[in-house]
């Protein structure tokens, strides 16, 4: 009994080192342009920034119109995220500029209900105008969520 103590023992020693000199093996040699970086603005470029800025500085104006225009097809205000908006066009044209924002608004746990476009004007001075709104695509919430649909949203291809 004394001898089968012995080699278990030195069986549980001999297994650890191994797994350890495994997973030190692994540490070094580990590819780290493998990794996929989610949501890191230390690896965001200069470009998505500013974006993100421009994004965050319109919330509201954004937010307010689609509230607007979704009121008469849901009893329930939807959820508009900063990621589910982009940047679709920015121009200046007689010292006004002209921002278009592409945007998804979603219901519940992140159910899309369309697609959107917004634009809006900014003078000198930092005064936004709104210019116009464009439902461009409808998508069907699951049924579960039909207690809060007041009409049905245009029919888009």
């Amino acid at each position: 009994m004394v001898i089968i103590m012995k080699y278990k023992s030195s069986i549980i020693i001999i297994t650890f080192f191994l797994l350890l000199t495994v997973l030190i093996v692994k540490y070094y040699t580990y590819d780290q342009k493998d990794t996929v970086y989610a949501f890191s603005y230390k690896n965001a470029s200069k470009d998505a920034i500013k974006d993100e800025l421009v994004i965050a500085l319109f919330m509201d104006d954004i937010k307010a119109v689609e509230d607007t225009y979704y009121k008469d097809y849901f009893k329930e205000k939807l959820e508009i995220f900063n990621y589910e908006i982009q940047v679709q066009d920015i121009s200046k044209n007689n010292g006004l500029i002209h921002i278009k924002f592409g945007i998804t608004p979603v219901y519940g746990p992140h159910w899309p209900v369309g697609y959107d476009e917004a634009s809006f004007a900014v003078d000198v001075f930092g005064k936004i105008t709104f210019e116009d709104f464009q439902h461009l695509k409808s998508y069907e919430l699951p049924e579960w969520y039909n207690d809060i649909i007041i009409k049905p949203l245009p029919k888009t291809d």
